[in-house]
């Protein structure tokens, strides 16, 4: 396990969860993409799940289906279909809309062959490009396509302070 931390923050997860020698601290950047990055410089397992703490809902029956997916795919995400009608918007109009049955939202973990998702940082890194998750990199700098795996509107992200509202 990496925890990836600011580093004000690293002498308190230091402290409290390196219980275990298995559990590794490093440092964040400056984007989660710069923090991911510097995370996966010391894994050294053939595949990585890569989670955000911002996602405490995750579920162990998704953490067992993204592992089983892993045995035949290279790349994998947990999703969800979406449930609202999606639309291109350009300049304040709306250009298109999206056929609802092809649009899932993204969650965590996304898990990868690691040296594919190494490799596919590193080319981010050097084109200097931002992706919004790691699956990106991959549609973006590999041909391996990203095996969808579902899950829950339960495996919220906390973003925003009305996310925590009951």
């Amino acid at each position: 396990v990496v925890l990836v931390c600011a580093d004000y923050e690293k002498d308190y997860v230091t402290e409290n969860y390196l219980y275990d020698s298995r559990i590794q601290v490093v440092t964040g950047g400056q984007t989660r993409q710069d923090s991911v990055y510097n995370g996966l410089q010391i894994v050294d397992q053939d595949y990585v799940m890569i989670h955000d703490g911002a996602r405490p809902f995750v579920e162990k029956k998704w953490i067992l289906d993204l592992k089983h997916s892993l045995e035949t795919e290279d790349a994998c995400l947990l999703m969800v279909p979406s449930v609202d009608t999606t639309k291109i918007v350009v300049d304040g109009y709306v250009k298109e809309s999206l056929e609802r049955k092809l649009v899932y939202h993204a969650q965590t973990p996304q898990c990868f062959k690691t040296d594919l998702i190494k490799e596919c940082h590193q080319l981010a890194r050097n084109k200097q490009v931002q992706a919004t998750d790691d699956a990106q990199l991959v549609e973006w700098f590999s041909k391996v396509r990203v095996k969808v795996v579902l899950s829950s509107f339960t495996n919220k992200k906390i973003t925003l302070p009305e996310d925590l509202k009951g």
